[in-house]
């Protein structure tokens, strides 16, 4: 999870109050919920990848996998939403910097909000 390592390696440099900022426990929760997001919409993805791989036996079947794909699928674009927000808290004004990894690859979250592409699932 290198986006949540550059913030943890961020948070322990960056000083605040005479200390990191990653002494400060508020700032460790989020970080926390962060990479719990993020590995929850990873193993809702991953589900769905081996319900699709292992085929449909019947309509309702894939009726049932259309459902949790899609519940997949917005539960992901959520979390990529709070996680990126939550992250251009960490960095401060340098989370709308280019030069660090997470803004670069990501963007500022009005961006990331207003580039939702519709996903379609095919079988």
């Amino acid at each position: 999870m290198q986006f949540t390592e550059d913030q943890i390696a961020y948070a322990k440099e960056r000083r605040q109050f005479g200390k990191a900022i990653a002494e400060f426990q508020r700032l460790q929760f989020m970080l926390a919920d962060m990479a719990m997001q993020i590995e929850a919409a990873r193993s809702l993805v991953y589900d769905c990848a081996g319900i699709a791989d292992a085929g449909f036996e019947s309509d309702a079947a894939f009726r049932a996998f259309s459902a949790k794909a899609s519940m997949a699928k917005c539960f992901a674009s959520d979390m990529a939403m709070k996680v990126t927000t939550d992250a251009v808290q960490i960095f401060g004004g340098a989370g709308y910097m280019k030069i660090f990894r997470s803004s670069a690859s990501c963007g500022t979250p009005r961006s990331i909000r207003y580039s939702r592409v519709p996903i379609r699932f095919t079988v």
